[in-house]
């Protein structure tokens, strides 16, 4: 199994993403002071002061992580054959 194009798709797409969308997410977290991560968080439960910026920004960790694992996992399945090439062409899909 070849990783080279693997290796090169994150940059092609970080070409793509327009300027104002280059904030890294370390980036932004590391704009959150203590102060702002203990204020009521906006989402997924807004004005619920239960929950602060920080199990926002917990929350949105878990679901990059599994979005990550996700796409990891369809990329394996691709390359040993058992997803098509192409979104709803069964033709195109590989063997091994």
């Amino acid at each position: 199994m070849s990783l080279g194009p693997v290796r090169e798709k994150p940059v092609r797409l970080r070409r793509t993403r327009p300027a104002r969308q280059q904030l890294d997410w370390l980036e932004a977290l590391d704009r959150l002071t203590p102060a702002r991560l203990a204020t009521t968080g906006p989402f997924p439960w807004p004005g619920d002061p239960r929950h602060t910026v920080a199990h926002m920004v917990a929350w949105v960790n878990a679901e990059l992580m599994k979005n990550v694992a996700e796409i990891g996992q369809l990329r394996l399945q691709r390359a040993v054959g058992q997803v098509p090439d192409r979104a709803g062409d069964p033709a195109a899909a590989r063997t091994a």
